[in-house]
């Protein structure tokens, strides 16, 4: 009922609220179902609810009054956003309750940490489940209510969730509570939307000030910033990294293109564990997920299994299976901070040339430049192409990157994807390595590379399994 959902949200008015069947949530109009209560964020304009109600809505909760009667009964709350976190929690009957949550953040590895931790848990018979980084738009706490519901009806008992610093200020964990949560780092970025670095850490400190004293905050030991983030929280600290000082440190007893090797010093034993995922990064990432397993009481060595049986994590310095001795790498790297950490990742485990296929990312040309100052100085070889699939300049996305470059006579130039990468194929040697990277979420690429390697096994050119990484 509309009264059991609202319960307790601040409310605007008084008077008793209706008692109206409630069968779901929505926050735009074009999604709402019959039965639905529609919030309107505070960027609606009363002609969204309209369109609502047309399409089924029967109850309202907005910030503001319609102008004309709706027909339905209308909430008026003090915070939308925080109002649809809350009254979805009610909706799907609190499922955080039921599934342990951990929140990941960091300027990195969040998404990795998250898939990395599910599939250790899973393997040590923790039925888990992830959540990823909200895309571009308005916060969705009701989507994410609806995906932990989903988790608990499944048989889950944890949700490892990605959150960004972004999501975190905007509001799309209102209406739920963290058991855990983990610090990977920051790297210099544009800060832009907090105002300046420290108001960025401040908006990460937001998962830590949440958590109660039985909860676990898990921090990076190797970076600075984990210190004074430590200081916000009530939560039981526990430390990782390669730091020795760390509760859970890792030491490198070999990395190279085909994975790493760790020895890890935990508070219950010394285990190996290997992985396939390359870089410095992902031995943070990796130690990390350890962490999250550890605090959950898994069983180390059936998680360790489970991160040796994940080939790679989708677009994150993503490992592709071609024919050896071939190397291949996706990566989403958006903005300059990112490319030059993964291609330092690659640069000294590389013996032979470092090729790398780049389009323009939907940004500033500042963005753009920085890319191609990157790509120029840290490989041996340089393709420019098309940038996302929507652009529609696709040349002046490309010319602009093209200004960049300290020597653009030394870059190859193709507008087609598909081109570019087979440019880089064609000219590959077996000691070198390829880094596409990809301005979508890498289908496309891995698309053009299975081609190109089947294509060339059919000539009898080439001889090995191919499949999709």
């Amino acid at each position: 009922m509309l009264g059991d959902i609202v319960h307790k949200l601040p409310m605007d008015g008084a008077g008793a609220v209706p008692e109206v069947p409630i069968t779901g949530i929505a926050c735009e109009p074009d999604e709402i179902r019959p039965g639905d209560l529609y919030v309107a964020l505070a960027r609606r304009t009363s002609g969204s609810i309209a369109a609502a109600v047309n399409r089924g809505a029967v109850a309202v909760v907005s910030e503001a009054g319609p102008e004309t009667d709706p027909g339905v009964p209308v909430v008026l709350v003090q915070d939308a956003v925080r109002a649809l976190g809350h009254a979805a929690a009610r909706l799907f009957g609190r499922p955080a309750r039921a599934v342990k949550t951990c929140g990941v953040t960091g300027s990195f590895g969040k998404s990795t940490v998250a898939q990395l931790a599910v599939a250790g848990l899973e393997s040590a018979g923790h039925p888990a489940g992830v959540v990823e980084a909200a895309r571009r738009g308005h916060p969705a706490p009701h989507r994410l209510q609806e995906r932990l519901s989903s988790l608990r009806d499944s048989g889950a008992k944890t949700c490892v969730l990605a959150a960004s610093a972004r999501d975190l200020v905007l509001g799309r964990f209102e209406g739920m509570s963290f058991d855990s949560g983990v610090f990977l780092g920051v790297r210099d970025r544009d800060v832009g939307f907090y105002g300046g670095a420290a108001e960025y850490l401040d908006a990460k400190a937001e998962l830590f000030r949440g958590l109660g004293p039985k909860a676990v905050a898990a921090f990076n030991r190797d970076d600075p910033a984990w210190e004074p983030l430590a200081a916000e929280t009530q939560a039981q600290v526990i430390t990782f990294g390669t730091d020795s000082r760390a509760d859970v440190s890792a030491r490198v007893c070999r990395m190279d293109l085909g994975g790493t090797v760790l020895e890890v010093r935990t508070p219950v034993g010394t285990l190996a564990l290997e992985s396939r995922l390359v870089g410095p990064d992902h031995v943070t990432n990796t130690v990390a997920a350890l962490t999250v397993a550890l605090t959950l009481g898994a069983d180390l060595d059936a998680v360790a299994h489970g991160f040796a049986s994940m080939r790679s994590v989708p677009g994150r310095l993503e490992s592709l299976a071609v024919p050896e001795p071939y190397r291949v790498f996706i990566d989403i790297a958006p903005d300059p901070v990112a490319l030059k950490q993964v291609l330092l990742s690659l640069r000294p485990l590389v013996t032979g040339r470092l090729i790398v296929v780049i389009g323009p990312p939907a940004k500033t040309s500042a963005s753009r430049s920085g890319m191609a100052l990157a790509a120029e100085r840290l490989a041996d070889a340089v393709i420019v192409t098309a940038g996302h699939a929507v652009d529609g300049d696709t040349m002046g996305g490309i010319n602009e990157m093209m200004g960049g470059f300290e020597h653009p006579g030394r870059v190859l130039v193709s507008r087609s994807r598909r081109r570019a990468v087979e440019a880089a194929l064609t000219h590959v040697r077996p000691d070198d390595a390829v880094l596409l990277v990809s301005r979508g979420d890498g289908a496309e690429e891995r698309q053009f590379v299975r081609d190109w390697f089947l294509g060339d096994l059919e000539a009898e050119a080439l001889r090995g399994p191919v499949s999709e990484g």
